[in-house]
């Protein structure tokens, strides 16, 4: 399945709703232990914390907390970018079709 969200001001903030879109994918497919890896240190570690968050992205963080305590297990993990490269080049290859993205589910 494939989600096409407009109006994403910054790589911050798609990686932070990526990875709520995420944790709520593997909450509908009912996984109970789960690893999410990112590659944007301070996401990972705002959603580590499990503390109050006032950045601009406090909405997704709180979200994020939110559902990652509907699993059994669920660990965050910063990935660096170059581990990341199969990643970057699906989200670079759906900003050249003009956000039709790779995969369709229609």
């Amino acid at each position: 399945m494939s989600v096409l969200n407009e109006n994403i001001p910054t790589a911050f903030v798609a990686e932070a709703l990526a990875c709520v879109q995420g944790l709520q994918l593997d909450l509908d497919l009912g996984l109970s232990i789960v690893e999410v890896e990112g590659d944007a240190l301070s996401i990972v570690k705002k959603l580590q914390r499990g503390e109050e968050d006032r950045s601009k992205i406090c909405a997704y963080i709180k979200d994020g907390q939110r559902l990652s305590k509907g699993f059994q297990t669920c660990k965050f993990k910063h990935d660096h970018q170059s581990m990341n490269e199969d990643v970057h080049f699906l989200v670079t290859e759906g900003l050249k079709n003009e956000g039709q993205g790779l995969m369709r589910n229609e």
